[in-house]
């Protein structure tokens, strides 16, 4: 479970924060066992925080920071390539905002059947526009 806005997180020791900091850098390349013996934990220690929700709620909130900090460094990214007029960083963004389709998504959404089909099954009677006989 993710964590949800609104929801008041339990507070933390600062050493569950520090913690919950070196497990959710994506630098690090120790072990949880590393971070045991750096912050001075046991294994069951880290395994009880672990299976809290308010430690892995506030997990998920230095997450969600840092994944919207690199989605905004992507976007820029992305916006940078298009005003130097990269035609393929162009058509990425139009396709991301809708506003284009490629030859081969269209195709695909044409062979796609269509979600609601309407069959008309009533038969219809010569210079009759509603199908009941005169």
């Amino acid at each position: 479970m993710g964590f949800k806005w609104g929801v008041k997180i339990k507070k933390l020791t600062k050493k569950q924060k520090m913690v919950a900091d070196a497990l959710t850098d994506i630098s690090y390349d120790g072990t949880l066992e590393d971070i045991c013996l750096q912050y001075s934990i046991t294994a069951e220690m880290l395994y009880t925080w672990l299976a809290e929700e308010s430690f892995r709620q506030y997990m998920d909130l230095i997450l969600n920071g840092k994944t919207f900090s690199a989605m905004t460094g992507v976007w820029k990214s992305l916006l940078n390539q298009c005003a130097e007029g990269n035609i393929q960083a162009i058509k990425l963004y139009f396709e991301l905002k809708g506003k284009y389709k490629n030859e081969k998504s269209l195709a695909e959404a044409q062979s796609k059947p269509p979600m609601i089909q309407i069959i008309d099954d009533i038969p219809k009677n010569e210079g009759d526009s509603y199908g009941k006989a005169k």
